[in-house]
């Protein structure tokens, strides 16, 4: 029996004419879908590179690691990290952890497959010496999975449905590229994505290699061999894939089959036929293994049970049968959420959506059963086997994919991918079948609706999930003002609530609901209202995941009637929505994170917190749209009247300031504390600024910082805030004095002060090096030039600001003694390869320094700097970044003019008693004001301006030891 009769003959029905334009069209839309998946890959960042030069992201940082000769990560873990007695404690170390990456016997690793590495990252660098940026990656194999599928369907329309409509084969393509999962790997790609997109291109390259092997007459075994070893590499990428291999098992029977009669023929043949398919996959295993076991010292072992997360990962059950039932239904018919505006249908937050449900056009891989009639043209031998094989790829990767623990919007393209390719193998079967039998407008509906349908809710989520939402900003106003003119011709409101209540005459013992927003149950927010004794009762505002916020209490009237006026975030309509044409995007952001509250006209809650997103067709009054225990499901009263309030755009403050002028914010904080560190005020411009900064440490406590861009700066201690009250924050900033200032401002230390007060008590107050800026230059709440260690803006809400005198901020703290410096000091964690000051003299311009350099988790150095001249570097130290250590300075400029200790120009530091660095240097004058410890006040560029350990202890000694 032949697997093989001619393709002339199989497509004889087919014009040379159709066969040019589909090739052509086959082309025009790769094109398009590789630029369209590169475009949306980039558009989480600015950067539209392809690589760097240092490696940026997991893969590459594994792909470092790899060149350099180890199979750990070219990252080193932070020392505090290494020196906790249960590094795997997500509490503990989640201040030093690198997110989800493996951490084993000092070392970094990846838990995730090890393939792209090898047959991407790595070959790129050795190639070119530069590092693939992973979105690229991403890009790269998801159009490349696409692009053989559309490859294999033009293949098997030629050979087996010569006759099918052309555009059954166009809207197999499109919806292959754009109905698609695959979408979701493309939005905001980061390390997760690169072997799962991995993983679904090699498992493309494997169905056409069987395709292939199912045609070929002479080199079918070669076909088997690449099967095999796509196969194996699809393991490495992605371990799920394991139970693939009896797909292979189809293209080695067939290939049994057609060796002869011969039973031992048959048999010879299978036996040759399995050999060379495993062979390339079991030595892809093999090296799997043996990568694990070098890695882990278990070949089972790919680092999962070692992975530093939010939860404790070493005694997961990642695996279990009884996971795959609700699983597999999870993925095909979990359902989304309808919403008011574009685009007007959303998943679940980091799910997918129901594959079947929303994808009607996988259901055409039904009609790939139909089986082929003999009036019919095209090739039969082969048909069925390639439906098979890619069938038992997509159902048997769900099924295993369905095991693992947890659920996510980024695997379903493991499955997806093959199937999508069946269904558009069914349309080319139906939609031959109905073209011969002169029915072309049934199959135009059906393929038309399937198409339309599931092209609709993809590219909707697609949207909904993209990472810069101004993007789609034109088309979602576009979309949403017929609504809005609608609403708006009737004289309708797009603010809060006004609800007229009547309580009920029974005072319920459980709070009851007023109202809530929301799309799923763990992201909604209520208003209720407890009722209290004495006749009294207050609100309550629930946001899910952080609590509930209490408000004032209030009488109840005599007739039981309250008007309840609220304005939250949830309430609002999108910012893309046409009502917000004339607003900006952070007053927007500061009206949705208003949240106020008030009782017949009376301010009951005021506080800052970001509602989750919702829209009129989530809103529920009166009721709880799920269920919540410890409170009554319904308000019992009566609800008399319900409107919406007009909007109202929020003032914006203004960081306005005269030269001399400290600014006084009064802040809301946020409700609902991110862990996050947020901008407050930014002086300068570019790479030359200062941004002041606060860090929420833990529930509802603060502390404060500066950023001196490139050079970091103070932290102050956590003080505890209360998000139901308006805080007062005065701060000054050097840099806040006029550039051209005439200078008796800058001669009273004003320009190189840094103080901040909390509610009237010290956060900071000392000496800082400023870039220049002025009060043009300040911009409240955001971070304008992009500092990398603040998010973009705050997410508190500073209600006023305005000016108050200088000299109600408390003295500046002199430090400057003579004398050699001893000193107690605990190194920071953290600072690996950054310099940081000791003690410096002198002035900008005519200063010198002592200096130290954080080497490595074990090595630290320490410089001298004569400025303008240079200066000298002793040898590493070995030092324990756990334990205290004293250092003694000693230099000329510390001691004064006409003393014994300024007559000689050593230079020496000691480490515990061991000398660290010692060299001869003359020094620059120096006053004894103009000493500092620990900080860089005259900005030398040799380090930073602020040592960020801790100095424990410090003497100064007169007459240093020789």
């Amino acid at each position: 029996m032949s697997l093989n009769p001619t393709p002339e003959a199989a497509c004889s029905v087919q014009a040379p004419r159709t066969r040019r334009l589909e090739t052509w069209a086959c082309v025009l839309l790769a094109i398009l879908v590789g630029g369209f998946y590169l475009w949306t890959a980039h558009q989480p960042s600015s950067i539209w590179g392809v690589a760097s030069k240092t490696p940026e992201g997991y893969y590459p940082l594994e792909t470092a690691g790899f060149r350099s000769g180890h199979l750990y990560v070219a990252l080193a873990p932070h020392p505090a990290l290494l020196a906790m007695a249960d590094p795997y404690d997500p509490v503990a170390n989640a201040p030093y952890r690198v997110h989800d990456m493996t951490l084993y016997k000092g070392h970094y690793y990846l838990y995730f497959g090890v393939t792209p590495a090898l047959i991407l990252f790595w070959p790129v660098a050795a190639l070119t010496g530069r590092y693939l940026y992973e979105p690229v990656a991403v890009a790269l194999f998801c159009s490349g999975a696409i692009w053989v599928g559309m490859g294999l369907l033009l293949a098997i329309r030629r050979r087996h449905f010569p006759a099918a409509p052309t555009a059954a084969l166009i809207a197999g393509w499109v919806c292959l590229a754009w109905a698609t999962p695959l979408l979701k790997l493309v939005e905001g790609p980061q390390f997760y994505q690169v072997p799962i997109s991995c993983a679904i291109f090699l498992q493309a390259l494997m169905l056409v290699a069987i395709y292939r092997a199912l045609h070929s007459r002479s080199r079918a075994l070669a076909w088997l061999c690449a099967a095999g070893v796509a196969y194996g590499l699809a393991i490495g990428a992605r371990p799920n894939y394991l139970v693939c291999a009896a797909v292979l098992l189809i293209p080695i029977a067939a290939y049994a089959q057609a060796a002869g009669e011969m039973r031992g023929q048959r048999l010879r043949a299978f036996i040759r036929a399995l050999w060379v398919t495993f062979l390339p996959a079991a030595l892809c295993g093999v090296g799997l293994l043996a990568f694990n076991w070098a890695r882990f010292g278990s070949a089972t072992e790919f680092g999962m049970h070692y992975q530093l997360a939010g939860e404790r990962f070493t005694a997961l059950k990642q695996m279990s049968a009884s996971f795959m039932v609700p699983h597999v239904i999870f993925y095909l018919t979990n359902a989304g959420f309808w919403q008011s505006y574009f685009p007007f249908f959303a998943s679940s937050t980091g799910q997918p959506y129901g594959f079947l449900r929303y994808v009607p056009w996988t259901w055409l891989a039904l009609a790939v059963l139909l089986r082929p009639r003999a009036s019919e043209p095209g090739a039969r031998p082969g048909l069925f086997a390639i439906a098979g094989a890619i069938a038992g790829a997509s159902v048997l990767n769900l099924a295993f994919l369905s095991c693992f623990f947890g659920t996510t919007g980024r695997y379903p393209g493991d499955f997806a991918n093959a199937w999508l390719i069946l269904a558009g193998i069914g349309a080319l079967a139906l939609g031959q079948r109905l073209a011969l039998a002169k029915r072309p407008g049934v199959f135009r509906l059906l393929a038309g609706v399937g198409a339309a349908v599931s092209l609709f809710f993809a590219l909707l989520v697609y949207v909904g999930g993209f990472p810069k939402p101004e993007t789609f900003r034109w088309l979602a106003r576009a979309a949403d003002w017929p609504a809005y003119a609608w609403q708006s011709a009737r004289g309708g409101n797009f603010g809060g609530l006004r609800m007229e209540l009547h309580l009920p005459e029974h005072t319920p013992v459980l709070a009851e609901p007023v109202f809530e927003t929301g799309i799923q149950s763990d992201a909604r927010d209520w208003l209720e209202i407890a009722y209290l004794s004495n006749n009294r009762a207050r609100l309550n505002f629930f946001h899910a995941g952080t609590g509930t916020f209490p408000s004032h209490e209030f009488e109840i009237p005599a007739d039981r009637r309250i008007t309840i006026e609220a304005r939250c975030g949830s309430l609002l309509p999108p910012f893309t929505s046409p009502v917000f044409s004339s607003w900006s995007q952070a007053e927007y952001d500061v009206a949705r994170r208003d949240l106020q509250v008030t009782v017949n006209g009376s301010e009951v809650l005021r506080l800052a917190l970001e509602c989750y997103d919702s829209s009129p067709a989530n809103l529920t009054v009166g009721r709880l749209a799920w269920f919540s225990g410890g409170m009554q499901q319904v308000f019992t009263g009566e609800i008399l009247s319900i409107a919406r309030l007009p909007l109202e755009k929020p003032e914006m403050p203004v960081a306005a300031f005269a030269a001399s002028a400290p600014l006084e914010m009064s802040l809301f904080l946020p409700a609902s504390t991110p862990p996050a560190v947020e901008p407050l005020l930014a002086t300068g411009k570019g790479k030359e600024s200062d941004l002041l900064l606060c860090a929420y440490n833990g529930r509802y406590h603060i502390s404060f910082g500066l950023d001196h861009f490139g050079g970091g700066g103070p932290r102050s201690e956590p003080m505890s805030y209360d998000p139901l009250v308006p805080h007062k924050l005065v701060v000054w900033m050097g840099s806040m004095l006029p550039e051209q200032s005439g200078l008796p401002e800058r001669t009273d230390g004003a320009a190189t002060r840094l103080v901040v007060l909390f509610d009237g008590k010290v956060a900071l107050n000392s000496e800082q090096t400023f870039f220049p800026g002025g009060p043009e230059s300040a911009v409240a709440g955001r971070n304008p030039f992009n500092s990398t260690v603040a998010r973009e803006e705050f997410t508190g809400r500073i209600a006023a600001i305005r000016q108050v005198e200088i000299r109600t901020l408390p003295a500046a703290e002199k430090t400057g003694v003579y004398g050699a410096v001893d000193m107690n000091v605990e190194f920071p964690l953290g600072a690996l390869g950054t310099q940081e000051p000791l003690v410096v003299t002198g002035v900008s311009g005519a200063g010198d320094m002592v200096y130290l350099r954080y080497l490595d988790a074990d090595h630290v150095s320490f410089g001298f700097d004569h400025w303008g001249i240079g200066g000298s570097v002793g040898k590493p130290v070995a030092v324990d970044y756990r334990a205290n250590h004293r250092i003694s300075v000693v230099f000329q400029s510390l001691f004064p003019e006409g003393s014994v200790a300024h007559a000689s120009d050593l230079v020496r530091v000691k480490v515990d008693g061991a000398t660290a660095l010692e060299a001869h240097w003359a020094c620059h004058p120096s006053t004894v004001d103009q000493i500092s410890v620990g900080k860089n006040p005259i900005g030398g560029s040799t380090c930073g301006p602020l040592f960020t350990g801790r100095i424990l202890t410090v003497a100064h000694n007169p007459a240093p030891k020789p």
